[in-house]
């Protein structure tokens, strides 16, 4: 599909990657979204520009290229372009199965991430996307993206990787001494002869 609204250039497409509902390029120019909610969870990257938003009657504002919107399924939202030049977004629909329903919560209160990690991640996927033959790649980038999301949406800076479970520090982490086995001697200490 392509937009064919002054000032605004769509494309979607259902890619047959399972988990993925729709893919959405868009950029807009002048454009507000009317309250609205979707059956999936919606993923989106803002790649230039400002968007304000409300989720569940909380207004949100998004702006610059490092920025992350998670919107739960099921929850009422709108948008609509701030300032002249309006905004490009990429959005991915997930199905409800690709992330937990815990998330929701955290979702709604905080939608908008300033985490450089997860935006590179969710680009790589929306590059394998565009290749309707590489569907390994784009379920493998996929499942990357999930990895992150992990228990809840991090903020964080954007040159900044936090890991986001416990189990990524400890494999980044330098190595630990294998414990020994044998009991542990006190040092023996020598004392020095004097007038030799």
């Amino acid at each position: 599909m392509s937009g064919d609204r002054p000032g605004a250039r769509i494309s979607a497409w259902r890619p047959s990657v399972t988990g993925i509902a729709e893919v959405f390029h868009a950029h807009f120019a002048d454009h507000a979204y009317p309250v609205h909610t979707h059956d999936t969870w919606d993923l989106m990257i803002l790649d230039d520009g400002a968007v304000d938003f409300a989720v569940d009657r909380h207004r949100h504002a998004a702006a610059g290229a490092g920025t992350v919107v998670l919107l739960p399924p099921g929850v009422p939202h709108d948008g609509r372009t701030v300032g002249p030049a309006g905004f490009y977004k990429r959005v991915i629909y997930l199905d409800t199965r690709v992330l937990p329903d815990r998330l929701a919560g955290a979702a709604v209160h905080t939608p908008a991430h300033a985490d450089a990690l997860l935006r590179r991640r969710i680009h790589q996927l929306h590059r394998a996307l565009a290749d309707p033959g590489d569907t390994f790649e784009a379920e493998s980038r996929l499942a990357l993206v999930r990895e992150r999301l992990g228990p809840r949406p991090r903020s964080q800076p954007p040159d900044q990787h936090t890991p986001t479970r416990p189990e990524r520090t400890a494999v980044t982490a330098a190595p630990v001494p294998a414990a020994s086995t044998s009991p542990r001697r006190r040092p023996v200490r020598r004392q020095r002869r004097r007038g030799r």
